[in-house]
């Protein structure tokens, strides 16, 4: 979003200015119809993607008739992945456009006849919208977002703005005018920009030697003062002084290398202190057993539902080696008769499990990653030739199978084991909300085959892996999915379960878990009570 700002509006106003000048009262009306439209285009996006998903063709047009490009771009891809919504510059432009539009805004208008009363309104829209928002706005079920909440989102912000430019300051405004806060928000802007590489190295080097609180300490500390630093040093000279001389520029830029040797030298020193604390179970500092949790989309969904609770009722650090919407399988994806190419992130896997692994060292990893693999798939042979490779036959086991082994092999790389699950049914007659996949995935004989493929493998390697039949648990006849339990929902849609749901399938995990582990259960007071890393 915020290269759209730059690179976009930026440009876009300095040559409109040039051209008919800064003050034509339309700039104002047109900011605001554009971002109206780029909300009303993420929604409709966002219904061609259910659409997709259900097994329909928007507005007549067969997404399999489409090239891969334009799949992607009117977001005709099965799966209901928000990754285009929300990432889109086309999309997303709708907080940038009303940005704008507000600054149009408060510059037409004279503030000092508006009435107080109105400034103390907005304020309360503005300000305590947001709040609400951010407590209240979590979990599931936030499909609205892309069908107008993302503008509403928007339109409070710029209240809020609005509210805190009021010539005599509102009641909120006057609560945050409290000096900190104002401090505060003078680094805002450092912290934001500066805060998720100094998370990305520091979880890096100490995720595992440290626990969860100390952490956290160590990541605003780290990032406050190199915030501070930047604002201190480049921001502030250049925001008032202009742009440095040469002299300056050479001294500014020493001041950061040192700076950065610094904070390297001191991370690196406390990386390397903490070499030694691996103990039995590849344990952590303080005495949590790390986990990963690898596959696609349903793993991390669980992830992300469990985190605190499965430290809190084991004492298991989860973390997760995630890709959305890609299996394991090479070779591009049939769906719905047509073969679609494999998205280029999918192949990285390998990569990305050996990495974390190497980082983590888990004592034993969940690894969940079959679903999209029940679909047939169209390869390359050394000649050139395409090869249509179907679920369940003998060259599907051997070329699934060496992945599945390829895939045991790195998740096992450091000693820790690996808890193979085996997938559930596909039953889209099951009672849950949706049902987001084609009905050839639907054929018995597809699960049936990989789960007999995923045994296979966990008795070829007795020592490296072990089984956790998902199937059995969710799928009690082998074909009718149980989407509750009593009165709870357990997935939304047949593969991703719910806050409920991921509780209920973990408690059924333990048992499996401490076996493979060879640790006795752990009762919920004896773990400790820190938030597994997120």
């Amino acid at each position: 979003v915020e290269e759209q700002f730059y690179l976009l509006i930026a440009v876009a106003v300095f040559l409109a200015f040039r051209k008919w000048g800064p003050y034509r009262k339309g700039y104002m009306w047109i900011a605001f119809a554009g971002g109206a439209a780029s909300a009303i285009w993420m929604a409709i996006l966002f219904r061609f993607g259910q659409l997709t998903t259900e097994g329909y063709a928007p507005m007549g047009i067969d997404p399999e008739s489409l090239p891969h490009w334009a799949q992607v771009f009117f977001n005709m891809v099965p799966g209901n992945d928000m990754s285009r919504l929300y990432f889109g510059t086309d999309t997303r432009l709708q907080g940038s456009l009303i940005g704008v539009a507000t600054a149009f805004l408060v510059n037409r208008i004279d503030l000092t006849k508006v009435k107080q009363r109105t400034f103390e309104i907005l304020a309360v829209i503005g300000i305590g919208g947001q709040i609400f928002g951010w407590l209240a706005i979590q979990g599931e079920g936030l499909n609205w977002l892309y069908t107008g909440g993302f503008f509403v989102w928007d339109l409070i912000v710029a209240a809020g703005i609005i509210a805190m430019m009021a010539p005599r300051p509102t009641r909120i405004g006057a609560g945050l005018s409290w000096k900190p806060l104002v401090w505060l928000g003078g680094l805002s802007y450092s912290i934001y920009v500066l805060h998720w590489p100094v998370y990305v190295w520091l979880d890096g080097l100490f995720s595992t030697t440290m626990s969860f609180v100390p952490l956290v300490i160590l990541k605003l500390a780290v990032t406050f003062v190199v915030s501070y630093l930047s604002f201190r040093f480049w921001e502030n000279p250049i925001r008032f002084k202009g742009l440095p001389t040469a002299g300056k520029k050479i001294a500014m830029t020493v001041t950061a290398v040192v700076v950065a040797i610094a904070f390297l030298a001191s991370t690196t020193i406390g990386a390397e202190s903490g070499e030694d604390v691996q103990v039995d179970l590849n344990l952590m500092a303080d005495g949590r057993v790390p986990m990963m949790m690898a596959g696609d989309s349903m793993p991390q969904v669980m992830w992300q539902h469990l985190n605190g609770r499965a430290d809190k009722d084991a004492g298991i650090a989860l973390w997760p080696s995630t890709i959305l919407g890609c299996g394991l399988g090479e070779g591009d994806v049939y769906l719905r008769g047509q073969a679609t190419p494999r998205n280029d992130e999918c192949r990285t896997w390998p990569e990305l499990y050996q990495n974390n692994v190497n980082q983590i060292r888990p004592a034993a990893t969940i690894l969940l990653a079959f679903g999209w693999d029940l679909y047939d798939r169209r390869f390359e042979d050394a000649a050139g030739n395409k090869v249509d490779v179907k679920v369940g036959t003998p060259e599907w086991n051997q070329i699934y199978g060496d992945t599945v082994q390829q895939a045991i092999d790195i998740l096992s790389s450091q000693g820790g084991k690996v808890i193979i699950v085996t997938v559930p049914c596909v039953d889209l007659d099951a009672p849950t909300p949706q049902h987001p996949t084609y009905e050839e995935v639907a054929e018995p004989h597809r699960v049936q085959a990989m789960n007999d493929l995923l045994r296979q493998k966990v008795a070829e390697n007795p020592t490296k892996a072990t089984l956790f039949d998902l199937n059995a648990l969710l799928c009690p006849d082998g074909s009718t999915f149980q989407a509750f339990a009593g009165d709870t929902l357990l997935s939304t849609d047949g593969f991703h379960f719910t806050p409920e749901g991921s509780q209920i399938v973990w408690q059924s995990m333990l048992p499996t878990i401490y076996a493979t582990l060879g640790i006795e259960a752990v009762e919920p007071s004896q773990a400790t009570t820190t938030t597994a890393p997120a």
